[in-house]
């Protein structure tokens, strides 16, 4: 994986989930700052000089989108979902709030090295790109 996506922020309420993607994603090369969503996700992306922030979607669906909102406004990092909400309604929230990728439960490792790649590719300028 590119050198840019060592940092990865990673906001999930979910114990078991969050260790089992932390694993995943230091086996990707990538460090991972992992906090709850009431730990202030957005400071541990600024401060943290974080790529990508993956959240899950589900943290209570509006405060995950509040999560990834914050983020979005305070770095450059590239907001990625993660759910195992398999609603279309879900894809296309995350997509209209500009999400670099959207991640569906279960994935493979390979399909999580692409999202976080494609994520990365977009240009880096603190916007969302309309592209999950």
């Amino acid at each position: 994986m590119n050198d840019t996506a060592k940092r990865i922020l990673l906001v999930d309420d979910d114990k078991g989930n969050s260790e089992t993607l932390t694993r995943r994603l230091h086996g990707l090369g990538s460090e991972v700052v992992s906090v709850e969503q009431g730990a202030r996700p957005a400071a541990a992306a600024k401060d943290g000089d974080v790529a990508v922030a993956l959240i899950d979607f589900s943290l209570a669906m509006k405060v995950g989108f509040r999560v990834a909102e914050d983020v979005a406004a305070s770095s450059a990092a590239r907001v990625v979902f993660i759910t195992a909400l398999k609603s279309p309604s879900v894809r296309d929230r995350a997509k209209a709030l500009g999400a670099s990728g959207f991640i569906e439960k279960p994935y493979t490792s390979a399909y999580l090295r692409m999202q976080l790649e494609h994520a990365l590719a977009q240009q880096q300028d603190g916007t969302w790109a309309n592209t999950a």
